[in-house]
């Protein structure tokens, strides 16, 4: 009952299945807690280590556009290539395993970046694989947020505002796209 505005929202934490409640634990910023943001701008800002940008770089630049690469080479779904079914007909891009919805993104660039971050962060975080789903998942988001190219046609990622009205209320929209394709990174909505 998602219509007009009524039932849950819908977050980017969707796209992991794990239908437990997130922990303190799972607030804590990963990425911060494991140096892979770093304060910059004189403490204002976060940065990517140099080191994670290179692997995320490298990760996006071997994998490219192939869809069973990601799959196979990120592990963010446990199981074999042969058994995903990927399905972008709603506008986003989600992916099955025998039937049950193993993932959602925002679309199929969003994918990429998340599993070129896998590979990453696996590289560089002893334990990445021992978190749980839903942790990986929240980082993964948070690290898309520092995209600096569009993994599909190479073009710069922006943040664009816009404001919702409907017959309840008004809300603002931020989203991340690509403003060479248009890809949808990231989307919030805020009150």
């Amino acid at each position: 009952m998602a219509y007009f505005e009524h039932g849950p929202a819908q977050t980017a934490l969707d796209s992991h299945p794990e239908p437990t409640d997130v922990s303190d634990r799972d607030r804590d910023n990963v990425l911060v807690e494991h140096g892979v943001l770093v304060p910059c701008d004189g403490g204002a800002d976060f940065c990517l280590t140099d080191a994670v940008r290179r692997a995320w770089t490298d990760a996006l630049d071997a994998i490219g556009a192939d869809v069973d690469a990601a799959l196979s080479e990120s592990a963010l779904v446990d199981a074999e290539s042969s058994e995903f079914v990927v399905d972008e007909s709603a506008g986003d891009f989600a992916v099955s395993v025998d039937g049950a919805h193993a993932g959602r993104w925002p679309s199929r660039e969003a994918f990429l970046a998340d599993a070129a971050g896998a590979v990453a962060l696996a590289s560089e975080l002893p334990g990445w694989h021992g978190l749980s789903s839903r942790t990986r998942g929240i980082a993964l988001g948070e690290l898309r947020l520092f995209l600096d190219r569009c993994p599909s046609c190479g073009g710069d990622p922006g943040f664009q505002r816009r404001t919702e009205a409907t017959c309840c209320r008004t809300r603002t929209v931020t989203t991340m796209r690509c403003a060479d394709c248009d890809a949808s990174f990231v989307e919030v909505v805020g009150a």
